[in-house]
């Protein structure tokens, strides 16, 4: 059985602002590439997110709608006392929103971070699970 999902265009512009981002040469970059795929009756979502560490980022699943949100402190203690030639190295932040294809069960949810990669798992709801319907002869 095929699931049916209603095309909408808005859900396009993140990737058409990344493909625009990759062509000015990242210089706009500031939404993580990431992967969705599903396996096993889970959701799997990866996340690029290099230069930040696991306190930097925070994760909510609402519904259908997962949001992962992240930002780096500036250290400004070690900036005193230094003459700067070239500063480009500063505070940054991104918000990523994916709608799911199902509902998910959150209190199950997991999430490893490992050189840069935030790899969440997001097991099926009870409720997006196939039911099989008997039939009854007459």
């Amino acid at each position: 059985m095929a699931n049916i999902r209603v095309f909408n265009p808005w859900t396009m512009l993140p990737s058409v602002w990344e493909d625009t981002s990759d062509f000015m040469g990242g210089a706009f970059s500031v939404v993580p590439k990431a992967n969705m795929y599903e396996k096993d009756d889970t959701v799997h979502v990866e996340l690029e997110v290099p230069g930040y560490n696991s306190d930097d980022l925070d994760i909510s699943i609402t519904g259908d709608v997962l949001k992962v949100t992240g930002k780096t402190k500036d250290q400004v203690e070690e900036k005193q006392g230094r003459r700067y030639y070239v500063s480009e190295i500063s505070e940054k932040s991104f918000t990523r929103t994916f709608t799911l294809p199902y509902e998910v069960v959150s209190e199950e949810a997991k999430a490893d971070f490992a050189n840069g990669v935030l790899k969440l798992t997001l097991p099926k709801s009870e409720k997006a699970l196939p039911k099989t319907i008997k039939i009854e002869a007459k």
